[in-house]
């Protein structure tokens, strides 16, 4: 199913609409109830948990794992005390502006000015996400990417299945490379790799989420049907793939502040005669696709993709290489690979955090958040640099050979709010052409 751009705007609307009804809901009922519970800042207590206690002479036990509590941690909750059931609302909003000076021979093939500049909502997102009855975990987010609205997480999970742990149904990202799995919103650049353009990404199927050895090893396997953005697929020649990422930890200590990941993602595509393309720009979302493939026609693609991580305090490595096998008919098997690495420091002393069950990197919180006062602070600011490189070029195939340098500043004010600055350069390998860009994003997320 599609939705127009004029949809989207409706729901993110209504949804934030819903958001800050249900804050200001909670805000209310925490000015106007003066009891001790009710003016603690980490909860509310709502409802008629403890009179229904008090009538059935049951005070302390059913009552109170009923009582439901409002509080804000990297976003709106609610919650019952025994964590039965759980809610959260969030939101996300990428705001980018971005310079572009292409070189002379990028200026004739394109036909574009000599400098190119624009702003633009990079990302808007709301979700709500949450536990029902103990055992069920779901998750609904929709969003606008680039002018296009859908949903973009849409799953329901039960959790303590016997073996497979964690089995999911819905909408959400294959298993597949450390940072295609990594969100947005904490990635060290503004854009991912020009690798990342070859993995697969959210898809519609059933996957299975397993760690063992206290969470130094996991396992994640899906099969999916591919309708990228909840393209309709119904038809005879619908496309599947199949997913699996194994990653563990050779060395975790000091809760992540010194650890070293490893990891290997596989996936196979079922393709039926699709007709496909790749395409990239440098890691920009401003200014044309360099290297493009056009349109050709494949069977079904191999992807196979090794990962490593290094955190080190504030100093981390990170590096990963995709290749892909393409089973085409016309004009032989095309083969495209590309890879990155990528260092980065915390002048103000934090380490990346690493999500364990998950195998990721996750949200930062500053050692001090930036405020004015008695208590004043200035967050956390990182460093960092990343080599990438994309090869589009198989047999009959010229897409085009580009590598890019990125050099970036993140200013975290606090666990919601970012400040991102990007220079990209980025240069065609098999023909002239380069071009340089410099971009910012404000980033809040929660």
């Amino acid at each position: 199913m599609r939705f127009s751009s004029k949809a989207g705007i409706v729901v993110g609307m209504g949804s934030l609409a819903m958001i800050c009804f249900i804050a200001s809901s909670a805000i209310g009922s925490e000015t106007k109830d003066q009891s001790p519970e009710a003016v603690n800042p980490a909860a509310v207590a709502v409802g008629e948990s403890d009179a229904m206690a008090k009538k059935s002479g049951k005070k302390g036990k059913s009552g109170d794992g009923k009582k439901l509590r409002a509080y804000w941690k990297n976003g709106f909750r609610l919650s019952t005390k025994n964590r039965n059931f759980k809610m959260r609302v969030g939101g996300t909003m990428q705001l980018d502006a971005g310079i572009v000076q292409p070189s002379t021979a990028l200026q004739s093939k394109f036909e574009i000015d000599s400098e190119l500049n624009d702003v633009r909502f990079r990302r808007g997102r709301v979700y709500i996400e949450g536990t029902l009855y103990k055992l069920f975990d779901f998750k609904i987010q929709y969003g606008i990417i680039d002018g296009k609205s859908g949903f973009r997480d849409l799953y329901v999970a039960m959790k303590k299945v016997p073996f497979l742990q964690r089995i999911q149904v819905g909408h959400f990202k294959e298993p597949f490379s450390l940072e295609r799995i990594t969100s947005s919103n904490n990635v060290t650049f503004m854009e991912r790799s020009l690798q990342s353009r070859l993995a697969p990404r959210r898809n519609t199927g059933i996957g299975a989420f397993m760690d063992f050895l206290d969470k130094r090893m996991t396992l994640a396997v899906g099969a999916f049907r591919i309708a990228d953005d909840f393209q309709d697929t119904f038809d005879g020649g619908s496309s599947y793939s199949l997913a699996a990422r194994i990653t563990g930890l050779p060395l975790y200590e000091d809760k992540g502040e010194s650890l070293v990941h490893i990891g290997l993602s596989y996936a196979f595509d079922f393709r039926n005669g699709d007709q496909i393309r790749f395409r990239q720009r440098p890691s920009t979302m401003f200014g044309p696709r360099l290297i493009d493939t056009g349109d050709f026609i494949t069977n079904d693609i191999t992807f196979v993709n090794p990962e490593i991580a290094w955190v080190q305090g504030p100093f981390s490595l990170q590096a990963e290489y995709l290749h892909t096998f393409l089973n085409q008919e016309h004009i032989g098997d095309p083969q495209f690979a590309g890879w990155y690495a990528e260092a980065s420091y915390f002048l103000t002393g934090e380490h990346r955090p690493y999500n364990r069950k998950r195998a990721k990197f996750s949200r930062l919180k500053p050692e001090k958040d930036f405020r004015w006062g008695e208590d004043s602070g200035w967050g956390a600011v990182q460093v960092a640099a990343r080599i990438s490189q994309l090869d589009l070029n198989s047999g009959e195939i010229a897409g085009g050979r580009m590598q890019d340098f990125t050099f970036g500043v993140n200013w975290y004010l606090n666990p919601a709010v970012r400040v991102m600055f990007n220079y990209v350069y980025g240069d065609l390998l098999d023909r002239p052409g380069s071009e340089n860009v410099y971009q910012m994003r404000f980033q809040t997320a929660f």
